[in-house]
């Protein structure tokens, strides 16, 4: 899986041109800082169904795996992500939270 983590980074535009990466049930929605890096073609041959963008959020449709692969950008040397979303709303008067598996770069390229 490491190898597809780093054909969708390379296909995302780099590291640098990663600004967010959230897994959901079957993409990855990312936000980069300048779209016209992103190679969609690249995606594709990395695994990618599907490749979807508007303006800078790009969501790359990869399947059920959506989790595991983020999972292993996260985890590559060169990407240094935290999560840090933790949302919560409010229930019959009760305030109810819950994680959601975020990252966001920790050190934003300029």
């Amino acid at each position: 899986m490491a190898a597809d983590a780093n054909a969708i980074i390379a296909g995302l535009g780099g590291v640098d041109n990663i600004i967010e990466i959230e897994p959901c049930i079957t993409r990855l929605r990312t936000e980069v800082h300048d779209a016209s890096k992103v190679d969609q073609a690249a995606l594709k041959a990395a695994g990618a169904h599907g490749v979807m963008a508007a303006g800078n959020v790009v969501q790359v449709v990869v399947g059920p795996e959506a989790d595991t692969i983020a999972s292993d950008i996260e985890n590559v040397d060169s990407m240094r992500f935290v999560l840090f979303a933790t949302t919560f709303r409010t229930i019959g008067g009760r305030r109810r939270g819950s994680t959601i598996p975020r990252w966001r770069r920790s050190v934003r390229a300029p």
